[in-house]
């Protein structure tokens, strides 16, 4: 992905009419609406379904970005998972101001970028799950 911005968007506001209102947001197998996806990155919410699938949701929709909003559960942990197009994980916390993002302006945008190592950081990077 190129380093630009990109139009950002909530995967239950672009999802196809009649999802179920307990599946929404989460970026199942053939929910999201391929006419609102093209060239978006999406916010997808973590919970039913599975994380990779739902990077393959995004994908086979037309998106060119994904990102895995945790859910309170799931709270800090940011797994790595093997994805198609650019992809990262964010905090409860992060996926709510991001959802509070896109709703409080007419135009969100975002951009995904390349990893990097940042020595010594305070605090130190948390523990894996595992």
């Amino acid at each position: 992905m190129e380093n630009s911005l990109r139009p950002l968007v909530l995967a239950s506001d672009v999802e196809l009419a009649g999802i179920a209102a307990n599946s929404s947001g989460y970026c199942l197998d053939n929910t999201l609406d391929p006419s609102k996806m093209k060239g978006k990155i999406v916010l997808c919410l973590r919970g039913q379904g599975g994380r990779v699938i739902k990077g393959l949701e995004a994908q086979r929709a037309g998106a060119i970005g994904f990102i895995l909003g945790n859910n309170k559960a799931y709270a800090n942990d940011v797994p790595s998972d093997p994805n198609f197009i650019p992809a990262t994980t964010v905090t409860y916390e992060n996926t709510l101001k991001l959802i509070q993002y896109i709703h409080s302006t007419p135009n969100p945008m975002a951009q995904l970028l390349p990893g990097r190592t940042v020595l010594d950081a305070k605090p130190a990077p948390s523990m894996a799950i595992f």
